[in-house]
């Protein structure tokens, strides 16, 4: 045998990969999305370590797997996570925007920020709308940002201002340079 070939991942609900000290390169991030998409499992927890993720391919995989329920990018590279990412993630009612990963409830973000709050913000509130639990909508409960940030301060509170009925309603957010797991 001269390749390997997988056609389809077994049944699984979690993904995580070891965590290690080296960064693994594109391509594996890329190929872990391609299995996971053409094995059509019902992924529910997925967590990433000292992994390069490209953002379409990171897009990808969220529009393709909808019962991602907690999505951890730990340790990745530069920023992963960027507007159009987030933007994807908010509840739009509009009619030609189709929904995504409607079960969310944690997300870890690890990388350099490539989005401002208040696309941030309007995420979550949506999230936390009225009446989107009725149709299926979980709340996200926890966003963590994990990166050294040169307003980090400034950026928590303001985040902590603008979703101070969020966080009373159990909403937990948390912005370091090393988030725990």
């Amino acid at each position: 045998m001269s390749y390997l070939s997988f056609d389809a991942l077994p049944p699984a609900n979690t993904y995580q990969n070891d965590e290690g000290d080296s960064e693994e390169t594109e391509a594996v991030f890329t190929s872990i999305c391609h299995l996971l998409l053409r094995s059509h499992s019902a992924i529910t927890v997925f967590h990433l370590y000292h992994c390069r993720v490209l953002s379409g391919d990171l897009l990808q995989l969220f529009r393709s797997t909808p019962t991602l329920e907690d999505v951890r990018l730990i340790r990745t590279n530069s920023g992963p996570v960027t507007a159009e990412i987030i933007d994807e993630l908010t509840l739009d009612h509009s009619p030609s925007k189709a929904l995504v990963l409607l079960r969310l409830h944690t997300l870890y973000i690890s990388g350099t920020a490539k989005f401002s709050s208040q696309y941030l913000i309007r995420m979550v509130k949506l999230r936390w709308g009225s009446g989107e639990q009725a149709r299926g909508v979980e709340r996200l409960l926890t966003l963590k940002m994990c990166r050294r940030y040169t307003n980090a301060d400034g950026f928590r509170q303001k985040i902590l201002a603008e979703l101070k009925g969020c966080i009373e309603g159990g909403f937990s957010f948390e912005i370091g340079p090393y988030v725990s797991k």
